[in-house]
C-alpha cells in the first residue's frame, strides 16, 4: 500500500492551491450539499474549496496529504481556537470575495442571511455558546476519489487531532451524510444534536455538528 505523506503548507504556490481545488471539485463532485452551496454551478466548488484553502492560509492551517504519485491527494482546512473563516478582511481577500461577486444576489443573500445564522443557530443549541470559537474547528476535509478508502483523510484529520488533544481542546465540525457522521463516530466523535434541515435555491441537504473530546 503506498504511504500518506501529511504536511501543513504554510506557504502554498498557486499551483498547489489549484490542487486543492481541483481535489474538493473532484471529491464533492456529485454531493447534494456542495451542488447547493454553489447554487447550482458544480464546476464553481474548485473556485469554493480554494478560497476556503486560501483563507485557512492566512487565518488557519492547510493541511495536505501526498499519496502514491500524487502530490495533492487530500486536504483539510481547520480555523484553530478564536479564529473563524473570513474573520479578516485579508481572508475574504484572497479569493473568497471573488467568488461570491460571481453568485447572483439572491444566493448571496442566503448565504448571509439563511445559511450562516442557521448554523450558528444550530451549533449554540447543540454545545452552547463560544464552544465551536474554542475548538479546532474544521472546515473541509476532502480526498480524491481515486485515493479514498486508502487513509487519507485519517492521516489527515489526526494530524490536527493530536494537536488538539495536546492542547486540551475540542474538535467541532459541520457533517451532511449519515455515512459521514458514522465514519467519524469510528474515529472518536460524537453527533451533537438532532439532523437540521438546509433549505437552499436550488435543493436541500441535512447538517449537523460533529464535535470529539480532547
Amino acid at each position: 500500500m503506498a504511504a500518506v505523506r501529511v504536511r501543513r503548507l504554510t506557504d502554498p504556490t498557486p499551483e498547489q492551491l489549484d490542487a486543492v481545488g481541483s481535489v474538493g471539485l473532484a471529491a464533492f463532485e456529485h454531493d447534494k450539499s456542495c451542488y447547493v452551496l454553489v447554487d447550482g454551478d458544480i464546476a464553481k466548488a474548485f473556485f469554493y474549496f480554494r478560497a476556503q484553502a486560501a483563507a485557512a492560509v492566512i487565518g488557519g492551517e492547510l493541511w495536505v496529504a501526498s499519496h502514491g504519485e500524487l502530490d495533492i491527494a487530500g486536504f483539510a482546512i481547520w480555523f484553530p481556537p478564536d479564529h473563524d473563516f473570513l474573520d479578516t478582511p485579508e481572508q475574504a481577500e484572497a479569493g473568497w470575495n471573488q467568488l461570491m461577486a460571481s453568485y447572483s444576489p439572491e444566493h448571496r443573500k442566503w448565504l448571509a442571511e439563511y445559511l450562516g445564522p442557521m448554523w450558528r443557530a444550530q451549533c449554540i443549541a447543540a454545545v452552547g455558546q463560544g464552544f465551536t470559537k474554542a475548538s479546532y474547528y474544521l472546515a473541509s476535509l476532502a480526498t480524491h476519489p481515486d485515493h479514498q478508502r486508502r487513509g487519507v483523510g485519517k492521516a489527515l484529520f489526526d494530524a490536527v487531532a493530536k494537536k488538539a488533544t495536546a492542547e486540551q481542546k475540542h474538535l467541532a465540525f459541520g457533517c451532511t451524510l449519515e455515512a459521514n457522521a458514522m465514519l467519524y463516530r469510528s474515529w472518536g466523535c460524537v453527533t451533537r444534536g438532532p439532523w437540521q434541515e438546509v433549505v437552499g435555491n436550488v435543493g436541500s441537504f441535512s447538517s449537523i455538528l460533529i464535535t470529539k473530546e480532547p
